[in-house]
């Protein structure tokens, strides 16, 4: 994520059958603290409707947010509700742009995006 801009991703499998998510918890450093803390995400599940398998050999996944995600600048679990909720056996969390990235800063040219805990209900 050269600048804070790019696309990393965490996945998460929930076991063999699929799980409804309406809630997800996200907990970052906040500013000054948590330059490289993840501003801006959204989802992606697996292709469902027989094309799961791409050109290259890999799973095809579809983002499903009906739009971007982002975290507030403030500690704690941040709770966003998923609507409509995801039916799935697994996720991924697709990071796009760092806190500070967000707020214009310059300063830090680091290639990296973190949090500190992701949770689903």
């Amino acid at each position: 994520m050269p600048d804070g801009i790019g696309r990393e991703f965490l996945q998460f499998r929930f076991g063999p059958t699929r799980r409804r998510i309406s809630f997800v918890g996200v907990r970052i450093p906040p500013m000054p603290q948590g330059p490289l803390s993840v501003r801006d995400f959204y989802f992606e599940v697996p292709r469902r409707d027989g094309g799961q398998i791409s050109k290259s050999g890999e799973e095809e996944w579809v983002e499903v947010s009906a739009r971007p995600l982002h975290t507030l600048d403030r500690a704690g679990l941040q709770e966003l509700v998923l609507d409509p909720p995801l039916e799935t056996e697994c996720v991924r969390l697709v990071c796009t742009r760092t806190a500070a990235s967000a707020c214009g800063l310059t300063v830090f040219r680091a290639d990296c995006v973190g949090l500190f805990q992701v949770a689903f209900a």
